[in-house]
């Protein structure tokens, strides 16, 4: 939560900002020795605004940003290699999170969205990924 924090204030949301899912893929594999999953939502009511790289505890995370409205959601990604990230929801100062793991990968979403809204964004992104 304190990475999606961070970029909110710092309005450093996206280092390639695009709603295009093969522009933002692209950038983040030349920055990643992994393949992130990004999942184009088109048809919904969350728009792909783009992607950058983040740190998670020593780890560099492929990080997808959406937006429906004025909500933004924040997805961090990257290979579960054997550690599955156990999956549950929680709130802190109100920012919403969800973890979960699919398709050889975990995820994390964060957003201020309500805890309905997030799951309709996780729930879509799981349908995706099948």
């Amino acid at each position: 939560m304190a990475d999606h924090s961070r970029a909110v204030l710092l309005e450093r949301l996206c280092d390639v900002v695009s709603p295009d899912p093969a522009v933002v893929k692209q950038s983040l594999m030349a920055n990643l020795e992994f393949a992130p999953p990004v999942v184009d939502l088109l048809g919904t009511t969350f728009q792909m605004q783009g992607g950058r790289v983040d740190l998670i505890q020593d780890r560099k995370v492929a990080v997808l940003v959406y937006k429906r409205n004025e909500d933004l959601v924040t997805l961090f990604a990257w290979p579960a290699a054997g550690r599955l990230l156990a999956a549950r929801d929680w709130s802190i100062s109100g920012n919403r999170a969800c973890a979960w793991n699919a398709a050889n990968f975990n995820f994390v979403a964060v957003s201020t969205l309500s805890d309905h809204d997030l799951d309709d964004f996780t729930d879509q992104i799981r349908e995706h990924l099948k």
